[in-house]
């Protein structure tokens, strides 16, 4: 017997997904996206967690070679004679010895720009991490680096959060952060370059909280942390709930 011919018309058994399917699908891309977003919040907070690990491992290295040569790096006047490696040929020298690392700077205004020089006393802020890091104090720079060209990494550490760490020195005539006049100052930004137009800002209003509140105070204007609120970052002395703007970030040191 012959068979009918194929008809497009002919009913085609075709079965669709069911509710139960459907929502079983939509569960699990839920639980894929809430994973994902997990997982980027623990990551942030690994960065969080190891910049504060940094900011107290620079700050401790700071006091122990103050300890150990009765000058503080960067500013020490006998570099040259006293830390091996310290030498013309890996762009490393003294400091003028008056106390004071590289050239007081301004928050909230133009800072002077103390990267990308040779010349002294601004220099002294890339001798700071040079002297510790020959000293065998710190690690995450390279002790041969060329002061001019400035690299996080190279010349100056990098942050695990974004960009890196400068120093400056402050006095209470020109810096206050909090109730304080400081001395010598740790930066968190997002250039190398150490002025206030050219170093960008590095990390949020929202993640600066939270290292605000890991470390001190968890407000913008008091304390041994602050941030800056130039870009509105940290309004009366609160960070704003926002990943969209940035934010520079100073820790003391003294």
């Amino acid at each position: 017997m012959a068979k009918a011919p194929f008809s497009l018309s002919a009913p085609v058994d075709q079965k669709g997904f069911t509710l139960v399917e459907l929502a079983i699908v939509l569960m699990i891309i839920g639980l894929l996206i809430g994973g994902i977003l997990r997982g980027q919040e623990l990551m942030e907070n690994a960065r969080i967690t190891g910049t504060i690990q940094q900011v107290k491992a620079y700050a401790g290295a700071f006091v122990t070679f103050q300890d150990a040569y009765a000058a503080r790096p960067g500013d020490m006047a006998r570099a040259t004679a006293r830390l091996p490696g310290c030498t013309a040929a890996n762009n490393c020298g003294n400091g003028d010895g008056n106390g004071i690392v590289g050239q007081p700077g301004l928050r909230n205004s133009d800072n002077i720009n103390q990267a990308g020089t040779i010349a002294a006393p601004l220099v002294e802020t890339s001798y700071f991490w040079k002297h510790m890091a020959l000293a065998h104090l710190i690690s995450g720079v390279d002790p041969s680096s060329n002061p001019l060209n400035a690299v996080w990494g190279s010349t100056a550490p990098a942050a695990k959060v974004n960009g890196g760490f400068s120093v400056f020195n402050a006095t209470s005539q020109n810096f206050i952060i909090g109730d304080k006049g400081l001395g010598n100052v740790l930066r968190l930004q997002g250039s190398p370059l150490s002025n206030g137009i050219d170093a960008f800002p590095a990390i949020s209003p929202l993640r600066a909280r939270q290292l605000d509140a890991k470390m001190d105070d968890g407000l913008g204007d008091s304390g041994s942390v602050t941030g800056d609120h130039e870009w509105n970052c940290d309004p009366n002395g609160n960070y704003i709930n926002s990943e969209e703007i940035t934010c520079w970030m100073y820790f003391t040191m003294e």
